[in-house]
């Protein structure tokens, strides 16, 4: 009875615990002499012991490691989706409609599956696990994608050919396992990278995130300019090859990092969403039960406290109310990713009617001759002022600001992102304008080939797309940046920072 009687004490205080804290009641560490900052998780470190973030070299070169995983799946994305329309309506003859929305669900798929990766992760598989398994069956994915495109008749006769069919067929398949694989990566590897490198102030975790979208921008950088001149001059099943390749190496390299024992594991620790919604049910019971006898001027959540008779402490409570400042900053960012996203599909079909050419010839008029410029190339425009102004801010802006006090916050950082998102789209509207007036003047359009296909494109430049796309860059470098960071750290419980990161990703998605 005495023993029955210690262990329900025991778990009265841990129940009491704050759910999404890491601090232990006294008896609980006595107990089982685990660290406090350890509670309702296993953590092996098997690498020694380590030091802050800036003077240990270790963590460093595990944390880039990790980066190099999300480098690789923003190249297994961008040699998809920058081509995507073309290689759907050239080679699998699909009509434009229906090109632009395999585009769009597979961008949208991808945005909403990372937080059901964060969840697999925080509950039951852990970050590791969840990372390279999903890596594995993006490979699977991007592995299917060459086999797809190759030319079979061009290299083994007519009696080889797989059909129209059976490569959409294939096809699909091999976007159905990329997307699930990117959902289970991109959810899980900031913050399985900021687990190698604890202790970091907030000068530090800035820089970390931005550093991390810029090593995501190298990935995309190198897919739109290397991999997508590639599939439009060469062959789609080489530019399709490029990333299977690179995938399976930093596979293999991560899986090396586990095999010497120098990552940072931490289990999962159970299902803190199940409490979260305990809490929220119990608080509406409770306010039910009480109706007009409850106490004015609390709030609804108030009634799951042990003080208003509930059955949570303090502290639990104040967790989960913290989880509701953060929602409403992810649903506004809904509509600058729908921005975003028109860099894939409008603003590519809108480059393939303008004029490629880098010479305005009369003489040369198809968009395949060595002289034009590759539609998807424009998206480096994106990329290239993101290279440029992450190390300038980092470097430069945001240490001058700090040391005059001057306080550009996370919520700052994005409203700038979204304005500079909104010039972007005006700008583009403004270039269709001229693209429609200039084809309506004599000698104002000509017939141009892009990748075996011809349209009725207008003598205006592509170069004109060049300011749409260089906004879109910029607004990512403040708006993408600060939403990571945001949905890591503030406010963000620690039980729960895969799940929020997956839902800071869903906002990409396009409606």
């Amino acid at each position: 009875m005495m023993e029955a009687h210690a262990l329900s004490r025991e778990d009265d205080l841990l129940e009491r615990t704050p759910l999404l804290s890491h601090d232990l009641p006294p008896s609980y560490s006595q107990h089982n002499g685990s660290h406090p900052r350890q509670y309702g998780a296993k953590v092996r470190d098997n690498s020694p012991t380590r030091e802050p973030w800036n003077n240990n070299s270790v963590p460093v070169c595990i944390t880039f490691c990790i980066f190099m995983v999300e480098v690789c799946e923003r190249i297994a994305y961008y040699s998809i989706v920058s081509n995507l329309v073309l290689y759907c309506t050239r080679d699998l003859h699909y009509t434009s409609t229906e090109a632009v929305i395999i585009s769009l669900v597979f961008s949208g798929s991808g945005c909403l599956l990372p937080p059901l990766g964060g969840f697999l992760a925080d509950t039951c598989a852990g970050r590791y696990l969840t990372i390279v398994g999903s890596g594995l069956l993006m490979a699977s994915g991007m592995a299917l994608l060459p086999i797809a495109a190759f030319p079979y008749v061009e290299y083994f006769g007519e009696e080889s050919d797989l059909g129209q069919e059976t490569e959409r067929g294939v096809f699909l398949v091999a976007l159905f396992l990329v997307v699930i694989g990117q959902g289970g990566i991109k959810a899980n590897v900031a913050p399985f990278a900021a687990q190698q490198a604890s202790g970091m102030t907030m000068e530090t975790e800035r820089s970390f995130f931005n550093w991390f979208f810029w090593m995501l921008n190298l990935g995309a950088g190198f897919s739109l300019s290397v991999i997508a001149w590639i599939q439009q001059d060469v062959s789609f099943w080489i530019g399709f090859l490029i990333p299977v390749l690179t995938t399976g190496i930093t596979l293999l390299t991560l899986l090396t990092c586990r095999c010497a024992g120098r990552l940072n594991m931490e289990e999962p620790k159970g299902s803190a969403v199940s409490t979260v919604v305990l809490i929220l049910s119990d608080a509406v019971k409770n306010r039910v039960r009480k109706g007009s006898h409850g106490n004015d001027g609390q709030g609804i959540l108030d009634y799951a406290k042990e003080q208003f008779g509930g059955r949570w402490c303090e502290t639990r409570v104040d967790e989960v109310r913290a989880l509701g400042r953060i929602v409403p900053i992810f649903l506004l960012q809904i509509m600058y990713r729908i921005v975003f996203f028109q860099m894939q599909t409008t603003y590519f079909l809108q480059g393939e009617r303008m004029d490629l050419r880098l010479l305005n010839s009369d003489e040369d008029d198809s968009g395949d001759e060595p002289g034009s410029v590759p539609v998807a190339a424009l998206n480096l425009f994106y990329v290239v002022p993101v290279m440029v102004l992450v190390p300038t801010l980092d470097k430069i802006v945001y240490p001058i600001l700090d040391r005059r006090g001057i306080q550009l916050t996370m919520l700052k950082r994005i409203g700038i992102g979204m304005f500079l998102g909104i010039l972007s789209i005006c700008v583009a509207a403004f270039v269709e304008i001229a693209r429609k007036q200039r084809m309506e003047e004599d000698g104002g359009s000509f017939e141009q080939t892009v990748a075996g296909e011809v349209f009725e494109a207008s003598t205006l430049s592509i170069f004109w797309q060049v300011p749409q796309f260089t906004l879109i860059g910029l607004a990512e470098v403040f708006a993408m940046t600060a939403g990571i960071q945001f949905a890591y750290t503030a406010e963000a419980p620690r039980d729960l920072r895969s799940l929020l990161q997956g839902c800071c990703l869903t906002n990409n998605v396009c409606f």
